[in-house]
């Protein structure tokens, strides 16, 4: 695909077992792999940020035009930078979904 946006999903506030949702993802990478068999062929599609703020527990990133300009891929990684509980130790999603063009 080409790739043009991804949604990241946690749970909603209202289904937290822990206030605060300290499990929750906060900053995150998106990577396009250039050839499935060697992981340090990839591209940088975006660097951002998932709001605990923002009614939307589903959040939509449109990656930059630069990043995703003529680039057609059938692996993307997600890379979990860091959390919204400081030092906790595992991030929950439920859902990482990429979004694009047939190619």
């Amino acid at each position: 695909i080409h790739p043009t946006a991804v949604t990241l999903e946690h749970t909603p506030a209202s289904s937290a077992l822990q206030q605060g949702r300290p499990s929750a993802p906060a900053d995150f990478a998106v990577w396009a792999h250039h050839n499935e068999g060697d992981a340090s062929e990839r591209t940088l599609l975006g660097r951002f940020r998932y709001r605990l703020d923002d009614s939307e527990y589903a959040q939509t990133f449109t990656l930059p035009a630069s990043a995703a300009t003529n680039l057609v891929t059938d692996l993307v990684t997600l890379q979990i930078l860091s959390n919204h509980g400081p030092d906790h130790p595992y991030t929950c999603l439920y859902r990482f979904r990429v979004h694009g063009k047939s190619q």
